[in-house]
């Protein structure tokens, strides 16, 4: 019966998730797809619910990102994955060629090789969720690129401990 009830508290944090997804679709979808790997623990979910109750009735977009935000982080500490790039922007300068080119899937998986094995890896707006084999191989690329220039675009990366 409890797991029933936490499942259902589950299934509201996604459904008010959905309901408002069109305020920021982006972090909406980067949470709920963070929620198939990993789910946020009982009291935590519970407050998350009670404030996006409050966002559904103000509709306030600010207050919105925030709890997102906050939920996002929430659920890698519990998710399997152990690296994070932030705002991959959508094209860079290739070194093979100085040629400006859309930035491809395989050319952040080929990036993130070159440092580590990687047993899971994604990309969800922008926003890499990478497990390496060994965590040395998360903190070894989160050291060498984070706040490295791509285009006109800043990385921010983290290693995530969990």
């Amino acid at each position: 019966m409890a797991q029933t009830q936490a499942h259902t508290q589950i299934e509201k944090l996604e459904q008010i998730i959905l309901e408002l997804r069109k305020i920021n679709y982006k972090t909406a979808d980067r949470v709920l797809y963070l929620l198939d790997y990993a789910s946020c623990d009982k009291i935590f979910n519970d407050t998350m619910v009670n404030y996006l109750r409050l966002v559904r009735i103000t509709r306030n977009a600010t207050k919105f990102n925030e709890i997102l935000t906050k939920i996002e982080k929430h659920l890698l500490m519990k998710s399997h994955f152990n690296f994070v790039i932030y705002k991959i922007p959508s094209y860079g300068v290739m070194s093979s060629n100085d040629k400006l080119e859309r930035i491809s899937y395989s050319h952040i998986k080929d990036t993130l090789e070159q440092f580590g094995t990687l047993k899971t890896f994604d990309i969800i707006y922008g926003t890499v969720y990478a497990q390496f084999v060994d965590k040395q191989s998360a903190i070894t690329t989160h050291n060498t690129i984070n706040n490295m220039l791509m285009n006109t675009q800043i990385l921010h990366t983290a290693v995530v401990c969990n």
